[in-house]
């Protein structure tokens, strides 16, 4: 019997960040835990191709300025045989390129789509919280799954979950990532906002990733900052690094959502608009801090934010209390069943 095949269309580049790719990487594993084979296919960039050839993963590479439509017709025109499921995880997508591919009866699942899936695709699979509520089941044909239990996250996550507090009075650990690329530069901005912090003598460690295109700036901000700043580029195990820190703050995307799986407390930057409901709904859970957003605050505003939090341990030791209490089991495993039993 012939195992499945699912075909994993995503793109990760300096633009979009590495985000995307890397959590069809850790749903890749799931699905082959149960017998699935997955097949890359991603727009070339030099980053992306490395990750998959580290993690063996099969791939296949379309040239820059090739369209989606030339991509679909190229595959059904030349695989040998026809995936059983077609994912898409590049956020909206056009019903033109469904169709195209359901005419071959393949199965189409979409992650956070807002567009085309809703219309065209079979399962829409939305987590990130700012499309939560805006499914209308009337308008809509495809079958729509949302909410924080259908975040895929890396499986390590849950083994380093545990209880964490932050001791009142002592300088503490703050761990900043802010994805693999940080397009905007805002690790910079956060590094000077707390410099300005002057209670106690903190430990800072910057995680950067392989698309971020701002270190010499970061590294002058740094070599001038009055806490002790340490930068870590391209770390093989972030997650197991963010362990050790006492506080975490990331932007409002997937990574928001793994480190409050393990338990720990964060502060939340929104670097794109649809980051600002994902933030919101994890504050309404109690389970972090909004320092802003690059479209609506400056610097000096998430500074007041910043001091405001780190003035507050026993608020920060409240959003750990509540992370650890919520997430409790592995939610990959939910939408790989799904996938699984299309």
């Amino acid at each position: 019997m012939n195992k499945k095949l699912v075909l994993i269309r995503v793109d990760a580049n300096r633009r979009r960040g590495m985000g995307h790719l890397f959590r069809m990487i850790n749903l890749s594993g799931v699905l082959s835990s149960m017998g699935v084979e997955s097949l890359f296919v991603i727009i070339e960039d030099e980053v992306a191709e490395r990750i998959l050839g580290e993690k063996e993963t099969s791939y296949t590479v379309y040239p820059s300025g090739t369209s989606e439509l030339e991509i679909i017709q190229d595959i059904l025109k030349t695989a040998k045989d026809f995936p059983d499921v077609w994912i898409y995880d590049i956020l909206n997508t056009e019903i033109s390129w469904i169709r195209s591919i359901k005419e071959k009866n393949v199965k189409v699942v979409t992650f956070d789509d807002e567009a085309g899936g809703l219309e065209a695709a079979d399962l829409v699979i939305n987590s990130i919280v700012h499309s939560w509520g805006n499914y209308d089941p009337s308008s809509a044909r495809a079958r729509l799954l949302e909410g924080a239990e259908y975040a895929v996250l890396n499986s390590c996550i849950f083994e380093l979950r545990k209880e964490r507090t932050i001791r009142p009075g002592h300088p503490f650990s703050i761990g900043i990532t802010m994805g693999g690329s940080d397009a905007y530069g805002v690790t910079i901005s956060i590094v000077e906002a707390l410099d300005s912090f002057a209670s106690g003598e903190h430990e800072i460690v910057v995680f950067t990733g392989p698309h971020f295109r701002y270190m010499l700036d970061l590294e002058k901000v740094v070599e001038k900052c009055r806490h002790k700043v340490v930068i870590k580029d391209m770390v093989q195990n972030l997650h197991e690094e963010l362990d050790t820190m006492d506080l975490i703050i990331c932007a409002g995307g997937v990574t928001l959502f793994e480190i409050s799986a393990m338990g720990l407390p964060s502060l939340a930057f929104a670097k794109e608009p649809h980051e600002r409901l994902t933030i919101k709904y994890f504050q309404s859970l109690g389970a972090c801090g909004s320092i802003g957003s690059r479209t609506k605050q400056g610097d000096d505003s998430m500074r007041e934010e910043l001091h405001e939090y780190l003035n507050n341990i026993s608020l920060l030791n409240s959003f750990a209390s509540s992370n650890y209490k919520r997430f409790r089991q592995n939610c990959t495993l939910k939408p790989a069943l799904e996938i699984v039993g299309l």
